[in-house]
This record gives C-alpha cells, structure tokens and sequence, in this order.
C-alpha cells in the first residue's frame, strides 16, 4: 500500500503542478515520457503484486486433486542423489521442495526460486513474477529522473512561469517538497535496482546473497540467473493433470 501511495501520490501531484507547463511551455517530449514510464511502473508494480510468484501447492491440497507430482515426494531421492542432495523436505507443507525454493514464514508457503518477501509489495517474488519486479524498479528509476528533471525545468527555465492551478508561489514550495521527496525515492529505489542487476549478473537471490549460499559452479547470465524466472510455470502439467484424473479413477473402480 505504502508503494501505491508513494508511486501515484508524487506521480499525481507532479502532473498536476509541473507536467501541465511543461507540455505548453517547454517541450510535449518530457511529459509524454513521464506518461509512459509511469504507466509502466505502475503495470509493473501492479502485476508483481497479483501474479502468484510460484507457491508449492502444500501436500493436502495436492491430495484433495488426487496426486502428489514425483518431483515433491521423497521419490525425486531415490532417482537422482545428485540433484536429489539439494532438495528439503518442509515440515509445514510436507513436500519435498526443489534448489532455490524456500518457504516464506510471511505468506505461510514455499516458494519456487525464492528471492524475497517484499513488504512494500505485499508479496514474496519468486519464479514466477520476478521479472515484473525487475520491470517495476528500472521503470520507477526512469520515471523518478524523468520527473526530478521536470521539476528543475519547472523551477530554472523559465523563473517567470505561471500556474492555472493556485498561486504560483505556493506551487514553487509545492515543487520544492516534490524535489525532496522523489529524489530521495529515487535514490533508495536506484541502490535496489544496482543491487539486483548485481543478483543477476552473478546469478544469485537475495536469500543467497543474505546466506551466503550461492554454489559458484553455477553458469552466470545477465539475462537468465534462473532459467525458469522467465520461463512460464511447469508445476502442473496437462499431463500431470490427466495422469491424476487416471488415478483417481483406478481408485475409484478398486
């Protein structure tokens, strides 16, 4: 909630005191890329927020739809020791859950790639929607130096300017908080953003970065630390679907 009140509250005021003279009296070039990066933040912001971020169904819920998927029972153990070494079991969910997945004790569920709770967002981020949150905190840094240069172009090019909203002196207070208040924003959301293209570069999480337990023979990508971050969800399958839709009719006939 903090992150909405934040992202449209010094978005709103912005294009309501300064993004008006800019688009009459300046250039209708900053204001549109103002609209664009804000609509993409705000897309961002609002998707990694709503998309699952890749929650392990817990064992009674995969019992209720009459079966448990092999690569989260104890048999994924007994066919490859190797990979097998990597996987825990969860004593809450009562799965065995794969490397990199980890269980959020916020949300109450274990979470495919887990990188982190994000109190701001109201979710953990994980495999499925960490490319949003990637996407919502570059934009939000481009929208934030968009809108600290409107606000300097507000204030030094032209001193003389005039507001149609209240008085114009109040309005340059007005614009001076804003000055203050999105860089700092800015600020604190640029060190996260450099902080996690870090996380990419090196292809860590958060929680291994915290842990210190990144395996360093893992291959390192700029574009994909884990492939399945960007890859669509494969928990349940089609096939994994009917096979369950098979066994449970076998149980029924017996």
């Amino acid at each position: 909630m903090l992150t909405v009140v934040l992202l449209v509250g010094l978005s709103g005021a912005y294009f309501v005191f300064v993004l008006p003279y800019l688009w009459r009296d300046v250039n209708v070039g900053l204001p549109v890329a103002n609209i664009v990066l804000f609509i993409c933040a705000l897309g961002s912001m609002l998707l990694c927020m709503c998309v699952e971020p890749g929650i392990i169904p817990r064992k009674c819920v995969f019992e209720l739809g009459g079966y448990i998927p092999e690569e989260f029972t104890a048999d994924v153990l007994v066919k490859d020791m190797e990979r097998g070494a990597q996987y825990k079991h969860c004593p809450t969910c009562k799965v065995f859950r794969p490397p990199n997945a980890h269980h959020c004790s916020t949300c109450g569920n274990c979470v495919e790639v887990f990188d982190h709770h994000c109190p701001f967002l109201n979710n953990c981020i994980g495999k499925r929607n960490y490319r949003y949150f990637l996407s919502f905190v570059a934009s939000a840094v481009f929208e934030g130096l968009s809108e600290v240069a409107g606000l300097f172009l507000f204030l030094f090019y032209d001193p003389n300017n005039q507001s149609s909203v209240v008085d114009a002196e109040i309005v340059k207070w007005i614009v001076v908080a804003l000055i203050i208040s999105t860089c700092l924003v800015t600020l604190f959301v640029t060190i996260l953003c450099c902080f996690h293209v870090d996380l990419c570069l090196s292809g860590e999480t958060t929680k291994e970065r915290l842990k210190h337990t990144h395996d360093p023979k893992k291959e390192k990508s700029c574009f994909r630390p884990y492939p399945s971050w960007f890859a669509p969800r494969q928990m349940l399958t089609l096939q994994q679907v009917m096979k369950a839709e098979t066994w449970r009719e076998t149980e029924a006939r017996s």
